[in-house]
């Protein structure tokens, strides 16, 4: 786990309800094409890693916060799909022991509906490794693979 801290302000302490609370906002925020929330715990320093596996080599592509942030707003303006319902296989959530950082790990279902109608699902995992900087709690890294998308209805 990520154990270094960007904050020179150690006072605020992480702990897993708070991790909690920011996942459902932030998922709230996804399935509401809502930019500005969804974007909210993300800094100038957040890196993205996006996993993908094709005809069995792994890869991993990295953008930086401008990337991302361009990439997510025009996902979000277009809003092709809107959360149906989740269904988590698994939630960790490890806390250091510094309580400067924490590890989301996650995997689930997503069903998306369309605007047509058409129910997909997507199976994706990842992590999102959350840390303290300048006083409030921010997203250092973002990981996320698809495992999976496909029309379910």
């Amino acid at each position: 786990m990520l154990l270094a801290s960007y904050s020179s302000n150690a006072s605020l302490v992480i702990t897993a309800s708070q991790i909690n609370e920011i996942n459902d906002k932030l998922a709230k925020a996804a399935s509401n094409c809502d930019f500005k929330a969804s974007t909210k715990f993300y800094f100038k320093d957040t890196k993205f890693f996006n996993y993908s596996s094709i005809s069995g080599v792994e890869s991993v592509e990295e953008q930086n916060f401008d990337e991302a942030i361009t990439a997510i707003k025009y996902a979000m303006a277009a809003c092709p799909l809107k959360l149906d319902r989740e269904e988590p296989i698994v939630e960790d959530i490890k806390v250091a022991d510094s309580g400067q950082s924490a590890e989301f790990i996650f995997e689930s279902l997503h069903y998306l509906k369309a605007k047509d109608g058409t129910m997909y699902q997507s199976h994706a995992n990842g992590k999102t490794i959350f840390g303290v900087v300048d006083g409030r709690i921010v997203i250092l890294e973002s990981h996320y693979k698809g495992l999976s998308f496909e029309v379910v209805e």
